[in-house]
């Protein structure tokens, strides 16, 4: 199941996720502080509520953010760290382009920073990147492989540059790796003042929802053509062009029948044929089993107390099979929903439903 955290019930929980995901941006440089004058950077990400940085050391900070219009978004306060680092998360706003966020200590503001705009889009079929931001900006890009292991996502590709005087860079990606579906790619800048800025996205793909739903993410504002057939090569039996937003998002209803194609335009590789898929809990063995896509990476969800998540991988039929015990995860209980996620060699999905027997 593909899911997008964009809270975090505290600021700790949020770095952590963005951690294990690959999205933290380095630390922000060093810069000289005006003189009698605290400093204070920020590291952030856009379109999150979450922030972090570093000022004066054991200080009562308030942050503040606030609309291009001066409106009042959030408040929080926060004290700094013996070495003067915070972090938190706004719990009523999330970090857009051409909002302002403020530092301040009492009644005297030590920092606002404008959020400039940051845009990334990826072409998974031509393994490419491009950004625009602002103008003479310092970039690290940095990609990661979330897709061919179920229990890791680590770093394929990093990429340093700077924006031209137009605001724009681009880069092939092509001779350090394949780009695939779900790739993720972190975008970050950074300001002359040290702050260090970063938007997170991905390469396009799309997901069949069993049994009447597609989604998926594609470069916001593009055009994506999304058509269903009755068999791979076969009859289309619908066709639908999707304009991803802002978050890049795209859905539909269809009925995906087994043996159906699903594919979406904007990669050659981007077609699903949908499996006759399946996930049981046997409790006499302690084991889950099921069929999906052939070859490819399994993730299984299911909730006790906590969220447990294990991964397998389909043989060259398609069936997979996980031992509890040996993958030291507890039973499910009795009726709980199995959530499976199936991953296609080039980075589409699959995901379907089932239910641990009562």
């Amino acid at each position: 199941m593909h899911i997008r955290l964009t809270r975090a019930s505290t600021a700790a929980l949020a770095v952590a996720t963005l951690a294990l995901t690959g999205l933290v941006p380095a630390a922000p440089p060093a810069s000289p502080a005006a003189a009698g004058a605290p400093r204070v950077v920020f590291r952030l990400w856009l379109d999150d509520g979450c922030f972090a940085g570093k000022g004066p050391a054991s200080t009562r900070l308030t942050f503040t953010l606030r609309k291009p219009s001066g409106a009042l978004v959030d408040t929080l306060v926060r004290r700094t760290s013996g070495t003067g680092a915070f972090d938190a998360c706004f719990e009523d706003g999330e970090l857009r382009t051409g909002y302002k966020l403020a530092a301040r200590k009492g009644t005297t503001t030590l920092r606002t920073l404008t959020l400039p705009r940051l845009v990334v889009r990826s072409n998974r079929a031509a393994d490419s990147i491009g950004v625009n931001g602002p103008r003479g900006a310092r970039l690290s890009l940095v990609v990661t492989d979330c897709n061919r292991s179920p229990d890791s996502c680590p770093q394929v590709l990093e990429r340093k540059g700077t924006l031209s005087s137009t605001g724009t860079y681009a880069t092939d990606i092509t001779s350090g790796h394949d780009a695939l579906g779900h790739d993720a790619i972190n975008a970050t800048i950074r300001t002359g003042a040290g702050d260090a800025i970063s938007r997170s996205s991905r390469f396009p793909f799309i997901v069949a929802s069993l049994d009447t739903t597609f989604y998926g993410n594609a470069n916001p504002g593009s055009t994506v053509r999304i058509r269903l057939k009755a068999a791979p090569g076969g009859t289309v039996l619908s066709s639908t062009t999707q304009t991803p937003g802002s978050d890049g998002r795209f859905s539909g209803p269809a009925t995906l029948s087994a043996g159906r194609e699903l594919s979406a335009d904007f990669a050659v590789d981007a077609r699903i044929t949908i499996p006759a898929a399946s996930v049981a809990y046997d409790p006499a063995s302690n084991a889950m089993s099921g069929t999906c896509l052939p070859g490819g990476g399994i993730i299984l969800i299911w909730f006790t107390d906590t969220m447990n998540r294990v991964g397998a991988t389909a043989d060259g039929g398609g069936a997979w099979a996980v031992d509890l015990d040996d993958a030291l995860k507890p039973a499910p209980p009795p009726g709980a929903l199995l959530q499976v996620t199936c991953n296609s060699a080039a980075g589409d999905q699959v995901y379907h439903l089932g239910d641990a027997p009562s």
